[in-house]
């Protein structure tokens, strides 16, 4: 006879689930997202995400690099480039740890914040879209689509 141990318990009789390692909300959506696109359960064209997974460069990255679409809604104060900055790793002053990391490369372009590019643009690439109808007539909401890079923290 193999013995057992029983499960944890709070006292209640219901056994605690097993310990899962920590995961965030964009780590778990792309679980699931993958998952879905693997095993074909659900056909879908692209994948609509907010703010939440928009600021989360891992995931978008997970997602193109899988060959999948998105809409990321994403915050007004995030930086970014129209196009990629040239990147380079540091030359080693000699002490300490040689540097390992990519940044921007000398010369390149600042990024700039989203809210500064919009600012820029001409009225003509924006689009109105009517939401829903409300109590007061149409609900509005002014968008632009644009396909940029963006910056990360240490940019």
């Amino acid at each position: 006879m193999v013995a057992r141990r029983a499960p944890e318990s709070d006292g209640s009789g219901a056994p605690f689930p097993r310990a899962e390692p920590f995961r965030t909300k964009p780590q778990l959506a792309w679980e699931m997202i993958a998952q879905v696109a693997t095993h074909r359960a659900v056909p879908f064209a692209w994948v609509l995400c907010d703010e939440g997974f928009g600021d989360n460069p891992e995931f978008l990255e997970r997602l193109e690099a899988a060959h999948i679409a998105y809409l990321a809604e994403v915050a007004v104060s995030t930086r970014v480039w129209l196009k990629r900055p040239r990147t380079a790793v540091a030359a080693w002053k000699g002490t300490g740890r040689p540097p390992s990391r990519e940044r921007v490369a000398l010369g390149e372009a600042s990024p700039l914040r989203l809210a500064e590019l919009a600012a820029q643009l001409p009225r003509r690439a924006w689009r109105t879209y009517t939401v829903k109808e409300g109590e007061k007539g149409p609900i509005r909401a002014r968008s632009l689509g644009l396909k940029t890079g963006m910056a990360a923290p240490w940019a």
